[in-house]
């Protein structure tokens, strides 16, 4: 269902699909691009465990709308597809 979305995004067929192209743009599937952004926060060390009001008040909502100008999204059956644009 990936690999689908990124071809067509692309304007690719089978034949011109090339996988580590796709798996350098292919950031999973996610129940919601909030979650990437969270979970994406986490794992990059933008978020200060240590931190305390007001630094742990995060608006995701608009944190994640300025993160995914970089990314398109395409929803499947199982999720939230995330690519980053390539």
């Amino acid at each position: 269902e990936a690999v689908a979305a990124y071809c067509s995004n692309h304007g690719l067929n089978w034949d011109d699909f090339d996988m580590s192209d796709f798996e350098e743009s292919y950031r999973g599937c996610w129940d919601s691009a909030e979650e990437y952004a969270q979970e994406f926060a986490e794992d990059t060390g933008r978020i200060d465990r240590n931190a305390t009001w007001p630094h742990t008040c995060i608006d995701w909502e608009v944190a994640t709308r300025e993160l995914m100008w970089d990314y398109w999204t395409d929803r499947g059956s199982e999720g939230l597809h995330i690519f980053l644009s390539t």
